[in-house]
């Protein structure tokens, strides 16, 4: 399922980068906006912060923050997503 969820980030490149290859379920990303390339390395970290305690309000994803080569990224753990891929799809177009 991690696969899944990595393709999904994947098909954003816009604003989503993988920061590590997946790992079974577990995937390491970032937002990365392309259309303002001018952030700054702690601003980029900053709105990562944010981001990540956004999703963490909600109690359906498996979330942990990490700082990987000092940028800021959220790990998603997706062992307890649905097996529908449908409906994860869903829930994770529900993250924007």
């Amino acid at each position: 399922m991690g696969e899944i969820f990595a393709e999904s980030v994947r098909e954003h490149p816009e604003f989503l980068e993988l920061v590590t290859p997946p790992s079974l379920s577990l995937s390491v990303f970032r937002i990365a906006p392309r259309a303002v390339p001018v952030l700054s390395a702690g601003n980029l970290n900053d709105l990562n912060e944010l981001y990540y305690r956004r999703l963490n309000e909600r109690n359906d994803l498996m979330l942990t923050q990490t700082e990987l080569n000092g940028a800021h990224c959220v790990r998603y753990e997706g062992s307890r997503i649905p097996r529908n891929t449908g409906t994860f799809r869903l829930t994770f177009l529900d993250l924007w």
